[in-house]
């Protein structure tokens, strides 16, 4: 499963209205879709897929992980070869 695919299924385990019409350029942050506990859930997510722990307070989430593919891109840039 494509990361893209493999994050928006993710969004209904963390939350059943987040994963309604969310696309791959859905504005998730700045548009107040992702509470603090899919916030969280989200941070783990992008753990999991880069294979190491992420200082939040070195990113700027809202200009690094507001839509799908913003995060999907920092994905791949992050994770270990």
């Amino acid at each position: 499963m494509a990361l893209h695919d493999d994050l928006i299924a993710s969004f209904a385990g963390w939350s059943p209205n987040l994963a309604q019409d969310v696309g791959r350029d859905t504005p998730l942050l700045t548009s107040g879709r992702l509470d603090s506990v899919a916030l969280f859930q989200l941070l783990l997510w992008i753990e999991g897929r880069i294979g190491r722990p992420i200082d939040v307070t070195s990113i700027d989430m809202p200009a690094q992980w507001n839509t799908v593919d913003m995060i999907v891109a920092y994905v791949e840039r992050e994770k270990h070869p």
